[in-house]
Formats: C-alpha cells, sequence, structure tokens
C-alpha cells in the first residue's frame, strides 16, 4: 500500500540529488519522480527576491537550503519571508527548530 509506495519512492531518490540535472526517475513502475525544477513549477523566492533563501537550515556544520515553496504557472508570489540572521547554529531558544520557516504569499 502507501507505506510500500514511499519507501520505494525514498529509495529511488537515496544519495542522488540530480536538482540541477533535472532528471526524473521511475520508482515502481506506474510513477516518475522528478525534481520541481524539471517542470513547470516555480520557486516562490527565486521570483520575490531572484534567489533562493542563503539558508533555511543551520546545525552542525551544515548551513544551506534544504526548504522550497513551489506553484504552478498562473500563481504568482507577492511576497515571502526572509530567514532570520543568524549567528549561531540551530536550534536555539528564539528559534527551536534546526530549520527555520518558509513563507510565501501568493496570488490566485
Amino acid at each position: 500500500g502507501d507505506a510500500r509506495a514511499i519507501r520505494a519512492m525514498m529509495s529511488a531518490l537515496e544519495g542522488r540529488p540530480r536538482a540541477a540535472e533535472g532528471t526524473a526517475r521511475e520508482w515502481d513502475g506506474r510513477h516518475r519522480l522528478t525534481h520541481a525544477y524539471a517542470g513547470n513549477l516555480r520557486s516562490c523566492y527565486r521570483e520575490v527576491c531572484g534567489a533562493e533563501p542563503a539558508m533555511t537550515s543551520f546545525h552542525g556544520k551544515f548551513r544551506g537550503t534544504v526548504d522550497y515553496i513551489f506553484h504552478t504557472p498562473g500563481i504568482g508570489s507577492t511576497r515571502v519571508l526572509k530567514p532570520p540572521r543568524l549567528r549561531g547554529g540551530l536550534p536555539s531558544e528564539e528559534y527551536p527548530s534546526d530549520h527555520v520557516s518558509v513563507v510565501a504569499d501568493v496570488r490566485l
């Protein structure tokens, strides 16, 4: 059922970041996984700010962007929540997660 399909999907993605290549992969004989940038999806942050946030997760030795909000053509982004300027890693007393919130207002 669903759990088996999810395991198969995760297995197809495991260790193979293909975002830049826009590669699609078949994972259960019926469905294909495709990175959002390979299709018609648009990034809210890229649309409003011109680029993805420099950081959405910050812990240990990692600081980078791993969280995104995408939309289809015909929907537009009007504004986004910019990530905070952090001096140390996450979580912290002020930000209790190792990810910061990504938020967008969209126009339908």
